[in-house]
């Protein structure tokens, strides 16, 4: 049986298989795309530095580790690091997929709008409430061609949606 950080790299692995394109309310046409080198920075693996593997070998290689199962949530939990919050932001991860079939982001993000302190670059943010205690969201950025993702995470509360511009997916396509 699947770890949780090895189901964590297996969603992943189908979200990368595809490019995703958004149609908007506002007439803005959107790609989002996933390459194996997001999965540790979205997953929060980067803050697990005190782990060999996770500060010594590359991005790529940590995600394919992951995915072979050779890296598993029972590596992570030697980190000083690894808590509760660590657990649930790769937990939520498998739920990635399901998070780009929302109907609304945020367009155009203003961080100064935030009702926290950010240093988010993203232009977009992909959210989901569904009625659950919290959002599960993820922030991308603009790269010129298209989109990237930038973060991965979970708020208990609206601070990074309430004030800011919302619009509504008209179309989603796998491309």
């Amino acid at each position: 049986m699947a770890d949780i950080l090895q189901k964590a790299a297996e969603a992943y692995a189908e979200v990368c298989k595809h490019d995703y394109r958004f149609t908007l309310s506002n007439g803005e046409v959107i790609t989002v795309v996933f390459r194996p080198k997001n999965f540790a920075h979205l997953a929060g693996l980067r803050k697990l530095d005190d782990i060999y593997e996770l500060k010594n070998y590359r991005a790529t290689n940590i995600y394919k580790s992951a995915l072979r199962g050779e890296l598993t949530v029972y590596d992570l939990q030697r980190s000083a690091h690894y808590n509760s919050d660590a657990r649930e932001r790769i937990e939520n991860l498998c739920r990635l997929g399901y998070l780009l079939q929302t109907k609304q982001i945020v367009w155009e993000f203003d961080p100064k709008k935030a009702l926290v302190h950010t240093q988010l670059k993203s232009n977009v943010i992909f959210f989901r409430d569904d009625g659950f205690d919290f959002y599960l969201m993820l922030g991308a950025v603009n790269d010129g061609k298209s989109y990237y993702p930038e973060t991965f995470f979970l708020r208990f509360d609206s601070a990074y949606i309430k004030g800011q511009k919302i619009v509504s997916i008209e179309k989603l396509e796998l491309i």
